[in-house]
């Protein structure tokens, strides 16, 4: 989805939707909360993200969020080393 950007080694661009109002904007949304597991299934649309515009501080708090659930999935975390990493058991 979206053109190939050649700085990232062909990683698609994002693309900025400009929906004609909110009503479509929050339709889209919940389309796509409802069906996201869905669509990520299929390959083509794995990495695929809709969200509304937000702003910077929002933005890096969201992909924070993001990156702790993550590493929470993985069982691990940025701040532990890995005698720590060890320890973790999901029993």
């Amino acid at each position: 989805m979206g053109r190939v950007n050649p700085a990232h080694k062909g990683s698609c661009r994002l693309i900025k939707v400009i929906l004609p109002s909110t009503k479509f904007q929050w339709q889209v949304l919940g389309s796509w909360k409802r069906s996201r597991d869905r669509l990520r299934e299929q390959s083509a649309w794995k990495r695929l993200l809709i969200r509304p515009s937000l702003t910077e501080s929002v933005l890096a708090e969201e992909r924070k969020k993001r990156e702790e659930r993550r590493n929470n999935m993985t069982g691990t975390s940025a701040g532990m080393n890995t005698t720590q990493k060890k320890l973790i058991s999901f029993d």
